[in-house]
């Protein structure tokens, strides 16, 4: 009989082989694990990133509408100024820096509710565009004052020509005659 010591059975030889179904099941599971991983992974980055946001718009935004709410406080003041320099009566110009006084105040007390660097540094300037102002307003006093002297000059100067002239017609008619 032909027996060979070295020939091995056949179901030996190779390994037995795993069932599709497993196989499938096995790349199923790991590939649910797997984007389970990744997606935990990403939620966690999520809130990592939202945390930051939120922390950054907190110490940001606020500073942001404070700088905003004192540039509008600021052009106000800026229009008022431009009221006041434009009077061209002393009523006018006392309205416009009683409204520019109180402007100032809004400013003032905008400033001291909030207080921050830009805002101390700002007062700084507050004060002397206070002085400035006081300024403004003595030197269009004076404006007022000179239009006022000019144009009283200039009708005063228009009625004495009128009468010197009749006075010159006069004498001329008299001596005409």
């Amino acid at each position: 009989m032909n027996s060979s010591p070295h020939k091995t059975p056949p179901s030996t030889l190779f390994k037995p082989m795993r069932s599709i179904k497993v196989t499938i099941s096995s790349g199923i599971l790991i590939t649910g694990i797997l984007f389970t991983a990744i997606s935990v992974l990403a939620l966690v980055g999520f809130y990592s990133f939202q945390n930051v946001l939120h922390d950054f718009s907190e110490s940001t935004f606020p500073l942001t509408t404070q700088e905003a709410q004192s540039s509008i406080l600021m052009s106000q003041l800026l229009q008022q100024t431009n009221l006041l320099h434009n009077a061209d009566s002393h009523q006018l110009r006392r309205i416009a820096l009683k409204n520019v006084n109180s402007q100032f105040a809004r400013i003032k007390q905008f400033s001291s509710a909030n207080p921050s660097d830009f805002q101390i540094e700002q007062h700084t300037r507050l004060d002397f565009l206070e002085r400035s102002i006081y300024t403004l307003n003595d030197s269009v006093a004076k404006q007022i004052d000179f239009k006022n002297d000019l144009h009283a000059a200039t009708n005063g100067f228009i009625i004495h020509s009128h009468q010197f002239n009749t006075q010159i017609s006069e004498l001329l008619s008299i001596t005409s005659i």
